[in-house]
């Protein structure tokens, strides 16, 4: 599978991820579970990375993502997910797939 990795600038995070498919279909961002990180997804992403964009962060604390662990929770991990798809910018005028 062809996939890139960067960092973007999210919330006080330098937050890893990899990306496969074409910028050019729809967006799908995956979320990985507490003590796993972004590649738990490569089978999934393989599968759906012909019909859209398929990026895979690194939580906070998790992968090669780092930051405070101090007030770590449910809401700050959804805190970030949302910096991190407003740093990609990737609600600006897209259109997402009904399925």
């Amino acid at each position: 599978m062809d996939f890139s990795q960067d960092y973007v600038q999210a919330n006080d995070l330098q937050v890893f991820y990899h990306r496969a498919g074409s910028r050019d279909n729809p967006p799908l961002v995956l979320l990985h579970g507490f003590g796993d990180n972004g590649l738990c997804w490569i089978r999934v992403a393989q599968d759906l990375q012909d019909q859209y964009d398929v990026i895979m962060p690194d939580a906070r604390g998790h992968g090669r993502t780092q930051g405070d662990l101090q007030h770590f929770c449910y809401e700050q991990l959804g805190a970030d997910a949302l910096a991190f798809i407003q740093a990609l910018d990737l609600g600006s005028g897209r259109k997402v797939s009904d399925g």
